[in-house]
């Protein structure tokens, strides 16, 4: 979907919400790139798989999240899910709706198979 697109319906998925994300801070010339995780996917989005969801994917998943380049260095960032839905999950997956997730954090992620990362 088009960064416009998602802004007009205020919906979307990770990789949308991420194209928004990147016209916004290209926008204004900071540069950013994609992430990406290959995860298992009903450990790493646990108590959010609703019964439509777990239809619509595979046993293994991508999800895309964004590096943010600012004063030097990349900052990881994942924007897809609204900050209500975020805390109340308990999941590996909402534990990422953050600005700035410190590398720690991913590590120790459960459910994650395989990272590429914007350089």
């Amino acid at each position: 979907m088009k960064a416009s697109e998602v802004l007009r319906k205020k919906r979307g998925m990770c990789s949308n919400k991420t194209n928004l994300l990147f016209a916004l801070l290209r926008a204004i010339k900071i540069p950013a790139g994609y992430g990406i995780f290959r995860v298992r996917t009903k450990e790493f989005y646990g108590d959010l798989m609703c019964p439509v969801f777990e239809k619509l994917v595979s046993p293994e998943t991508t999800h895309i999240f964004a590096g943010i380049y600012l004063g030097g260095k990349w900052i990881k960032s994942d924007v897809s899910l609204d900050n209500d839905l975020a805390l109340k999950g308990k999941t590996p997956f909402s534990s990422l709706n953050k600005i700035n997730i410190g590398p720690n954090k991913m590590k120790k992620i459960k459910g994650i198979l395989k990272r590429s990362e914007f350089q």
